[in-house]
């Protein structure tokens, strides 16, 4: 398995008051849309308030910051996963089916840095498994 270079992106703070910062901009984006919304594009007087009510933008920004939150752990989580996987080299080797089934499988990547194709093999065969087989690339 060849390395393919960047695995992901993760943005590193020294303090919590830059991270705080830094999750600001969802709530800005959320409290942006309200006040467009109710001074700009559609505005409504309402028991004579002024149209630009920052007290009534609270609540719905804050959801927007919480649904935000959400789905970037999300989708952050499912990328640094590497899912979904809808290839894999050991999908290549015909037992494999089984683990779907009632198998377990151990794989040992050529890229790791202690492998040895006769060592390696060696190894898991003195594990007692059922099989070994080679995964292909």
């Amino acid at each position: 398995m060849k390395d393919t270079g960047i695995y992901g992106l993760m943005a590193e703070f020294d303090d919590v008051n830059t991270a705080i910062t830094a999750a600001r901009r969802a709530c800005c984006g959320a409290f942006t849309l309200q006040w467009w919304i109710n001074t700009i594009s559609y505005p409504i007087n309402i028991a004579g308030r002024p149209l630009n009510s920052w007290p009534s933008f609270i609540i719905v920004t804050f959801e927007m910051t919480i649904l935000f939150a959400g789905l970037s752990a999300v989708f952050g989580m499912l990328a640094l996963n590497g899912l979904p996987m809808p290839y894999h080299p050991v999908f290549n080797v015909p037992r494999f089916e089984f683990a779907s089934k009632d198998r377990f499988f151990v794989v040992i990547f050529s890229s790791d840095k202690n492998y040895d194709a006769t060592r390696t093999r060696q190894f898991l065969e003195g594990l007692n498994p059922i099989s070994v087989a080679e995964v292909p690339s």
